[in-house]
């Protein structure tokens, strides 16, 4: 049988493809104090391509960031060192002049890693007549849809539909984030927004567990997700530690589904109060209520102390 060889010049060819196309992804670094090539987040993601990674070290961004289509990596040095406590020292605040980080350009696969995300005000969305995402924005995607939020902490952010994060039609990751404090009138930590033509997913890392507690609204304070039939949550703190529809609230797709969340909660930082509570304008909500003497000052304060109760 008649062996065939390449030439070695095709040899030599197929190799610096091979090489240029692992070569093709790039790093583009960011420094505030003029260190690296970029001073600012937003001017690295205009200048990245398809694949790059968008390197941010510490400092605090007075930005407010758009992708702009491109699948890409935004990361703190958390990306290449493992070190956790960047995403403490790594902040995006967005100065209340919109979501801190939108994504809805018809991107198909981002990463967001090892950032704290605050101060962010959402965007006017006019088909829901609302503001939506005050931390993060994600929607309109594209292909694979497929949005990764790793290490990041998303605190003090406000909108009316998704006060920490608001996903809309996307296959969502979440490990390691921590969404805490924030406001809005749904789904002050988290809102997913599903469908009824295709089925999109939310994935909980168990091992790197997520943290999603004491934020505020008036429909779902941690959580509201919308046509979606099954949510499994997983995370290590909660704030409480059986969740009624009071912090996690849902619309499922499916009229046969009342409740589509099952917990896995290993920590809470809530106990619930099954007792008559007393609210007057001159109390104060770190009061008990427990007694017309120390009642608390409002109501939304009473109904998150509050607990259910069937029988009583």
């Amino acid at each position: 049988m008649k062996k065939h060889f390449r030439k070695p010049h095709t040899i030599l060819l197929l190799i610096l493809l091979l090489f240029a196309t692992i070569g093709s992804a790039n790093t583009l670094r960011v420094a505030l104090d003029g260190t690296q090539p970029y001073a600012s987040i937003q001017t690295a993601i205009n200048a990245s391509a398809n694949t790059d990674t968008v390197l941010v070290y510490p400092g605090r961004y007075y930005e407010n960031i758009r992708f702009y289509g491109k699948n890409i990596t935004l990361a703190s040095l958390d990306l290449t060192t493992g070190i956790l406590d960047y995403k403490y020292s790594t902040i995006l605040d967005g100065s209340s002049n919109g979501p801190v980080v939108v994504v809805k350009d018809n991107e198909s696969n981002v990463t967001i890693r090892g950032f704290s995300i605050t101060n962010g005000s959402g965007t006017y969305a006019d088909v829901y007549d609302t503001t939506v995402g005050g931390g993060i924005n994600i929607s309109r995607l594209s292909g694979q849809r497929i949005c990764n939020i790793i290490n990041c902490l998303v605190y003090g952010n406000n909108a009316d539909l998704g006060g920490g994060v608001r996903v809309s039609a996307g296959n969502l990751t979440l490990s390691g984030v921590s969404i805490v404090n924030n406001f809005g009138k749904s789904g002050g930590g988290l809102v997913f927004q599903g469908g009824y033509s295709m089925n999109f997913s939310i994935f909980f890392d168990p091992v790197n567990r997520c943290n999603i507690y004491n934020n505020k609204a008036a429909f779902g304070c941690e959580m509201y997700f919308y046509l979606v039939d099954q949510v499994h949550v997983v995370v290590d703190t909660f704030t409480v530690a059986t969740p009624s529809n009071f912090y996690a609230s849902a619309v499922p797709a499916s009229s046969n589904i009342e409740n589509p969340y099952t917990f896995d909660i290993l920590h809470s930082v809530h106990t619930e109060t099954n007792h008559d509570l007393y609210v007057s304008t001159w109390g104060d909500d770190t009061n008990s209520g427990l007694s017309a003497g120390y009642p608390l000052k409002t109501i939304f304060q009473a109904v998150y102390n509050i607990a259910s109760d069937a029988d009583n």
